[in-house]
Order: structure tokens, then C-alpha cells, then sequence
């Protein structure tokens, strides 16, 4: 079952006692600072209180699974589902994407490029629990500009997301697919994609690609 979400305050300074006593090394670039992370997300949690908040029915945050063993695949997921809420298809995963390009001028938050993710947390969650998953993904976008004028908030919906991961009769899931990769040990690199980082990939040190 679900545990009941934190408070509002409390979220505030969890949210500003993790930008001061970060768990893992930090660095800040472009002349930003923690004082400067901190009015920003100081400002944007108050905007999500008062624009998003209030339109959703939590069931639960920071949904944590330990492990979720897909045994035909011979692979494992694992991860934290930020939130679960109420709609009227069913109980729904919620994801909030930080950045300054996170919702555009009009408004609207890009879903392009996120089903696999939000796939995941769909499974996830629905693991985790043991309540079904069944309402269309749901995407928080924060704007996080300097001003309190620039910090855009919006939403957007993602259907389907898990229909992505594990295919149909016709075609396979990206599970199917990414199982065959990894269980062939083969290795393509790709310097341009955000997991090339030494947290992410165990061949970083050694990775031709990047040169």
C-alpha cells in the first residue's frame, strides 16, 4: 500500500537542506550558487503548491522499488516514482522535469522522448504498491529561471507509456530490445547521450567513443 505524502513545509525544507547537504558532490558552474538554488527552489515549490497541488489527489511521493525482476528477460528495474495520483481512468504516475527549457513560451511542457521513462515508473509503481496503474502518465514541468516572472509551470500527458516497453504481437518492447543488447555484451557508444557519464556507464574510463 501507499504511504500518506509529506507536508508542504516539509517538502520546502527537504528541498532546501539537500541543495545545502547534498548526498553526493555538487558541482556548480556558470557562477550559480546554493543560495542561488535555493531562492529559485524556494520560489518554484511555492508556484507548484498554489498552480498544481491543489488539482491533484495524491496517493502517494517518492514511491521507492527496490526491485522488479523480469525473469524472461533475465533483467532487473529499480528506481523511485516521484508521485502517484487519482484520475478517473484509475491511479496514475506523476514525474517533474527541473530545467531552464523544462515548459515552453506557450505554456506547454514537451512529452516527446519520455514514454520509455515514464514506462518504467508505471511498472515500478504498480510493483512497488500492488494497486493497479491504469491512468495516462502525467509530466510536471519546472521552469527554473532566475526570476520569479521566467518560472513556468505546466503539464503534460503521456498515454500508453507502458505499451512502449513491452510491445505488442507485432512488435517487440524496448525491454525485449534492450535485453538482447545487453545480454549479447556488445557495447555501442554514444558520446552524445546523457548517460555517457562516468555515474552512469562502468565503460566510461576506457570508452574510445568519447575521443
Amino acid at each position: 500500500m501507499f504511504q500518506a505524502p509529506a507536508r508542504g513545509n516539509e517538502a520546502a525544507a527537504a528541498a532546501v537542506d539537500t541543495i545545502h547537504r547534498p548526498g553526493e558532490e555538487v558541482v556548480w558552474e556558470d557562477g550559480s550558487t546554493p543560495q542561488e538554488a535555493e531562492r529559485i527552489a524556494v520560489s518554484l515549490h511555492a508556484k507548484y503548491c498554489q498552480q498544481v497541488a491543489p488539482k491533484q489527489t495524491y496517493r502517494a511521493v517518492e514511491v521507492l522499488c527496490e526491485d522488479l525482476e523480469i525473469t524472461d528477460l533475465g533483467i532487473a528495474l529499480t528506481g523511485t516514482t516521484d508521485r502517484v495520483r487519482e484520475t478517473e481512468d484509475g491511479l496514475a504516475i506523476c514525474d517533474i522535469k527541473t530545467g531552464k527549457t523544462a515548459v515552453g513560451s506557450d505554456g506547454l511542457v514537451k512529452t516527446a522522448g519520455h514514454a520509455f521513462q515514464m514506462g518504467v515508473y508505471e511498472l515500478l509503481a504498480e510493483h512497488a504498491s500492488g494497486e493497479r496503474i491504469s491512468g495516462p502518465a502525467q509530466i510536471i514541468g519546472l521552469n527554473t529561471a532566475k526570476t520569479p516572472a521566467s518560472q513556468r509551470i505546466g503539464t503534460g500527458q503521456i498515454h500508453g507509456a507502458r505499451q512502449v516497453l513491452l510491445g505488442d504481437d507485432e512488435t517487440p518492447g524496448i525491454l525485449e530490445l534492450a535485453s538482447k543488447l545487453v545480454h549479447s555484451g556488445s557495447f555501442y557508444g554514444n558520446p552524445k547521450s546523457m548517460m555517457c557519464h562516468e555515474k552512469y556507464c562502468a565503460a566510461f574510463a576506457t570508452c574510445r567513443y568519447r575521443k
